[in-house]
C-alpha cells in the first residue's frame, strides 16, 4: 500500500500501513444499498486517519517548495487544512513551483 511515505521511515507509519492496507470499507449513496470495497491506496474520504496521514504526506511537499530561492517567492506556499496556495513573484517563478508540485505528485504515484 502506498500512503505517500516510505514504510520503513517510522514504526508508526508502518503500523498505519498495516492497519489500512486491503481493509474492507463500506459505502452508501443516498438510500442505495451498502457496498463493500477494499482500499488499496490511501484511505477513504472521511476516515478519521485522513488528517494525520495528510500531515505526514504533505510535509515533504512543503519542504520541497520551501527550498526555492527568495527571488522566486518570499513565501512560496501557504498550507491550511487540505488546501495549498502557491505564490511567486513572476509567472516563471510560479511555473517553477508548479514543476516542483508536478514532480512531487509523480514521485508519490499520483499520476
Amino acid at each position: 500500500m502506498y500512503l505517500g511515505f516510505k514504510e520503513e521511515e517510522t514504526k508508526v507509519e508502518c503500523e498505519v500501513c498495516r492497519a489500512v492496507e486491503h481493509s474492507p470499507w463500506i459505502s452508501t449513496i443516498g438510500d442505495e444499498e451498502k457496498r463493500w470495497f477494499l482500499v488499496d491506496r490511501g484511505v477513504p474520504q472521511g476516515s478519521p486517519l485522513s488528517p494525520s496521514l495528510y500531515n505526514l504526506f504533505i510535509d515533504e511537499f512543503a519542504e520541497r517548495v520551501s527550498g526555492v530561492p527568495n527571488e522566486v517567492a518570499d513565501v512560496p506556499a501557504v498550507l491550511f487544512a487540505d488546501d495549498v496556495l502557491l505564490t511567486a513573484k513572476t509567472s516563471s517563478g510560479l511555473q517553477a513551483l508548479l514543476d516542483i508540485a508536478t514532480k512531487w505528485a509523480m514521485d508519490n504515484q499520483m499520476n
